[in-house]
């Protein structure tokens, strides 16, 4: 794996190969489509962290949402379904998923206002921004992204039956998050969406420190949009100790350039 020689980097791909190559079936009667190898099916939305340089800051939002076009073609040049991926496509998927991960939410920052694809984005980056202290650019400079659900749903998460939200939830934490956390190592969880933070609740994380952040919607009105940046504001104010520590350690270990 050229370009990824330390061990933390070997251990993030190698957990990351497994996750783009997940096909269980039990998830399928929960609405989710998670097989890899299926016609059309290719890995969603679900993490987007940095390889090189450990970050001790992770969001995790619900779920990772439809698949674009972009991603389907760029994925598709690396595996044709319905063959089953091999370890180095799925090394390749993930170094690709990253990309475009990263380049969505970067994108999202100043969409276009018929983007809508692009809210959850913007508004997350916003979110994580303005409690952190720094410009929306500056993001993933400090942080690391995932979610609680890693596959696409259907229909969409939000529609889901409150069963089958909760089962796809445990499935993923107990599969994949709970182990991802443990590699990351982050010192604070930002939660993104009331029902990440719920279940958060649900585990024993101590003695990471876990805060949800309250996210807006597309096209919000005004009054709903002040309501959101006074909770950010509250949860800026109870978070500003662990922030300042962060910070400092990053300067140190000339994480921030």
């Amino acid at each position: 794996m050229i370009g990824y020689k330390s061990d933390y980097e070997q251990k993030l791909l190698k957990f990351y190969s497994q996750i783009v190559k997940c096909s269980h079936n039990e998830c399928n009667d929960h609405g989710a489509r998670n097989n890899p190898n299926a016609k059309f099916c290719y890995i969603p939305r679900s993490f987007c962290v940095n390889f090189f340089h450990p970050k001790k800051i992770l969001v995790v939002s619900t779920n990772p949402g439809k698949i674009t076009k972009k991603e389907k073609l760029e994925y598709s040049k690396i595996h044709q379904p319905p063959n089953e991926i091999t370890y180095k496509e799925s090394i390749e998927l993930v170094k690709t998923h990253v990309k475009i991960c990263k380049e969505m939410f970067i994108n999202g920052i100043n969409f276009d206002e018929n983007r809508k694809s692009l809210g959850f984005h913007r508004d997350l980056m916003e979110a994580v921004a303005w409690v952190l202290g720094i410009k929306k650019s500056e993001v993933f400079n400090y942080v690391n992204y995932t979610s609680i659900i890693k596959c696409q749903t259907h229909p969409p998460y939000s529609y889901l039956k409150p069963k089958d939200k909760k089962f796809l939830a445990e499935n993923c934490f107990n599969r994949f998050l709970r182990s991802e956390i443990d590699l990351l190592k982050p010192e604070l969880i930002l939660t993104y969406g009331q029902d990440v933070f719920k279940h958060f609740h649900l585990h024993d994380l101590i003695p990471i420190k876990v805060f949800q952040l309250p996210n807006t919607w597309f096209g919000a009105s005004l009054v709903h949009k002040k309501k959101w940046r006074d909770m950010l504001d509250v949860k800026k104010n109870n978070l500003n100790l662990i922030i300042k520590k962060i910070k400092q350690e990053y300067k140190e270990e000339g994480l921030l350039f």
